[in-house]
Parts: structure tokens; sequence; C-alpha cells
């Protein structure tokens, strides 16, 4: 956000530069004499003086949009104009270039008819050379702040011609009797310097410094210059001899002390920002950390269940088996001398403890510790029924419908079973939640084949999830449920082992309507061949 302003700033200044050069030149060629002069007793912008402007307006917009060789050829001409115009003066010399596109026909306050001032020649010099150090590629951030010093030079001298105006006082805006820098010229280069300085800071500001370090040099260096300059005027002008260098060292001295407040303002700013950062940062760092030794807290919890789950399951399997081999002994035995009836109970005793056994082995395997282990192969329905083996009698208990339709095509899954049936095992366990007021209660598991993938769709006609804490579901430790029944962590636990998985978990819900729950599993390599 920061940056932006600081590039709309230039852009603005850019613009401006540009703009007032192409009615002065428009004023020059169409002889409209307020364009050129502002006032009949006010120095004209000299046609070259116009043509620095819209080459520095035009480099200036060219470097905001990356066009760095059109803005280095024309900040190079813009330079150029500047050197040959203070070699002129400097050498006493006409290189013939005051004229050479445009015939002067007002010539107030102008020494050699065309001519840009000195202060003038001086100020593209510096404009030329700051928006030619642009182009530079990966400008370091020292660079920056010299080419603020330039712009602030230019600001300066601006301000100075500028001030020369408000006050009436000749010789800030003209040097001895040279031609005079006109007043719209001085606007034009404050404007122009303060779009230099701008581009510079806002290259150098940074998301966490908003003051660049080197701030204090455009803002010493601009005081000292104004400084000097008005020096330079009263020189010129009648006045005591003491009253001058009076200023002179009030001046100097004033610019030091402006520079090194503006420098420890920086620092200032810098540091509470810095620290403010700092204190965002621990904050986080806080939170992430009791997040997880929740987690931790929580996996201990689940470990130890899964510990006591093995046990139970392990101390359970003996009884199990002791009384299956007593039913089986006995019908083998005593089969022909039995009644029906007894048969019947001895066959339906072996055929329970079977399915027992095929319980508790379940859920011995998916209460291990070594839940990360290697891959198998699975089709849809083996992974579903073997999901559905821990819970389907609940949903029998609560007269729960289940609908399945597989789609699959026997398309075989390469994933980690215990931990995917952990997730089907989460997503039905929260369905049957969700429905078990409902009067007609009715979950539907839909396994659908793509291309690449397998789609196992759950939905429910439960109590849904408002729209305000769908976004949350996924998060850790945030649950919709009853205090009490959940501990947050199921579908957070989902999500990162579908997306380990290579799947893509999905949830969508309308409050007292339902809730659908897609995950998509990539299918196995050797099924992709086939």
């Amino acid at each position: 956000m920061r940056k932006r302003i600081y590039k709309g700033l230039s852009f603005a200044c850019g613009l401006f530069s540009t703009v007032l050069a192409s009615l002065v030149i428009l004023g020059w060629f169409t002889q409209s004499i307020t364009l050129i002069q502002v006032l009949p007793s006010f120095v004209p912008m000299q046609f070259n003086t116009a043509l620095g402007f819209l080459f520095c307006g035009i480099s200036l917009l060219a470097t905001l949009k990356g066009k760095r060789y059109l803005s280095g050829c024309l900040a190079l001409l813009a330079l150029l104009i500047g050197l040959i115009t203070l070699a002129e003066y400097v050498l006493k010399i006409n290189l013939a270039v005051d004229q050479l596109l445009m015939t002067h026909y007002i010539t107030v306050e102008t020494s050699h008819p065309g001519r840009m001032a000195p202060n003038t020649a001086l100020c593209f010099s510096l404009s030329g050379l700051a928006l030619l150090g642009l182009q530079i590629p990966r400008l370091g951030f020292n660079n920056y702040g010299f080419i603020a010093v330039l712009g602030s030079l230019v600001l300066a001298l601006g301000l100075i011609a500028a001030n020369g105006y408000l006050f009436n006082l000749t010789t800030a805006y003209g040097w001895g009797r040279l031609t005079s820098m006109a007043l719209h010229t001085s606007v034009g280069f404050m404007v122009l310097g303060i779009g230099i300085i701008g581009y510079a800071w806002g290259k150098s500001a940074s998301r966490e410094l908003a003051f660049p370090g080197w701030g204090y040099f455009p803002v010493g260096t601009g005081v000292l210059a104004i400084t000097v300059s008005l020096w330079l005027a009263l020189n010129a002008a009648p006045a005591q001899e003491i009253t001058q260098y009076s200023l002179l060292v009030f001046g100097v001295v004033l610019s030091l002390a402006l520079s090194a407040t503006t420098y420890l303002l920086g620092e200032s700013h810098n540091k509470k920002r810095e620290l403010l950062n700092l204190n965002l940062s621990l904050e986080s760092s806080i939170l992430t950390l009791k997040d997880t030794q929740n987690q931790l807290v929580q996996s201990e919890k689940m470990a130890s269940i899964g510990l006591l789950a093995s046990g139970v399951a392990h101390e359970l399997n003996q009884p199990i088996t002791y009384v299956r081999g007593l039913a089986q002994i006995e019908l083998d035995a005593h089969y022909p001398n039995l009644p029906q009836p007894v048969i019947a109970t001895l066959n339906k005793v072996v055929e329970g403890t079977d399915r027992m056994s095929i319980i508790i082995n379940h859920l011995r395997d998916f209460s291990r510790q070594d839940q990360q282990g290697a891959n198998s192969q699975a089709t849809a329905m083996e992974l579903v029924n073997s999901s559905l083996t821990l819970i389907n009698a609940q949903f029998l208990a609560h007269g729960i419908l289940l609908n399945i339709r597989d789609k699959s095509s026997g398309a075989v899954l390469n994933l980690n079973k215990n931990r995917m049936e952990q997730v089907f095992i989460n997503i039905l366990t929260n369905a049957r939640d969700a429905v078990i007021e409902v009067e007609q209660p009715i979950i539907e598991l839909t396994i659908n084949r793509r291309a690449l993938a397998l789609e196992f769709n759950f939905s429910d006609n439960g109590c849904g999830i408002a729209s305000q804490d769908l976004d949350k579901v996924m998060n850790p430790f945030y649950t919709t449920k009853p205090e009490g029944k959940g501990t947050g962590l199921g579908m957070s636990i989902s999500y990162n082992i579908v997306k380990e998985a290579g799947g893509i978990l999905a949830i969508k819900s309308t409050l007292n309507v339902g809730t659908s729950v897609r995950v998509t599993l990539p299918i196995s390599r050797a099924e992709k061949l086939s």
C-alpha cells in the first residue's frame, strides 16, 4: 500500500512535468504569451527548458512502467541539455543550440535569446543524472539515497526561485545578469524533485521500515541548498556583511540540526516498527506453541486410548476363542444326537464369536502405533467395508439408513489403509451425530471413478453447519458439537491424512439441510496404466 502511494506520487509528478512542457511548447508554436510567460513582466520559459521538462517527465513515467531503455535515453538528453548550456556559460561560447529548434521572440530578462538560465541548466543536469541513475539494474539501497539527494537539490533550487518571485527578490531566481529562471520553471523543478525523491523513497522503504536510513540526507541537503542559495541571493543585493554571513552560518547549523533530527526520528520510527513486528511474531509463536502443545496432549490421549483398546482386544480374544471352541466341539461331538433348536443356537454362537473376533482383530489393527507404515493396495469397497466393521452396528442401533452406490469399476487404490479408514470412520461418525435427531436419518455414500482418481461422496440429511462455521471446520480444536462430544481434531487430522495421500478433502453444508463431504483419492499407478 505504501509503495503504491509513492508510485502514485511519482506518476503525478511525471505527468505534471510532461503536461507543463507540452503547454509551453504549444505556446511557443502558437505564440500564446500566457503559456510562455505567465505575466508580461515575468521571465519566459525557454523552448529548450520546455524540452528538458518533456524529456524528464516522460523519463520518470517510463521508469514507473519499467521501460528502462526509453527512460535512459530521455534522461541522457535532459542531462546533455543542462551540461551543454552550463558549458556555454562557463566557457563563454555559443554552441548554437539555444535557438536550434525555435527562434525566440520573447527575451524578458534573457542574456542570450533562447538560452535557459544557469540554475535551470544545473537543475536539468541534476535531474537527468538522477533519472539516468534509476535505470541501473538492481540499484543498491544507498544509491537510492544519492538519487534522493539529487532530487532534493532540484527541489531546493526550484523552491528558491519560486520564493524569489513570491518576495520580489530577483537575485533568488536570476544569477547576476544572466538569464533568469521562469516562475513556472521553478514550480516544474519543485514538482520534478518531489517525484524523484518519492520514487527513490518508495524503492527504499520496506514493509518493515517505512523511513529509509538515508532519509536525513535529502532533508539536510535541501535545507543547506536553500540556505546557500538565499545567501548568494542576499550577497548580490545591498545588505550588511554581518547579516549575510549570519544567515549562512545559521542555515548550515539549521541544516545539520534538521538532518540529525530527521535521522533520529527515522531511526525511532523504524525501531518502533521492528518492535511491533517482533511483538506480533512473538504472539503468533506463542499461539502456535499452545496449539502444538494441545495437539501433543491430544496425541498422547489418543495413543493411550489405542494402547487400551489393543489391550482390551487382546484380553477379550482369549475368552471368545474359548467360547467358540466349546460350541464347535459340542457340535462336532454330538451333532447327530442334538435337538435342532440346540444345533441352531450353537451355530449362532459360532457365527457371533467369529464376528466378534473379526471386530476385535480389526480394532487391534486400527489402534496400532505404526500407522505411518507402508502403503498397500485396496479397492474402494474393501476400504469402505473395513471402515464399516467398527461403526455399522451403531447405524443399525439408531435406525440410520446407509445407502452405498459403488461406481468405482473395481479401481484399486494404493494407500495406508489404517489411516484412510480413520478418515472414513471420522466422516461417518460425524454424519451419524448429525442425523441422530432426524426423523428419517439417511446417510449416502456414492463412489465415482474419474480419469485418475476415485471420488467418495458422503452426504447426510442432518443438522448441517452454519456458513460462518464452515471455513473453520478444518482448523485444529474447532468443533460444532456440544461441549464434551468432540475434540475438534477429527476433520483437521482427516484433512492432513488425505493430503498426505495425494488427495483432496472438501466439505459443503447447509444449515438444517445436510452436509456433503467429498474425498478424492488418486488411483494406483498400475491401475492408471491398465
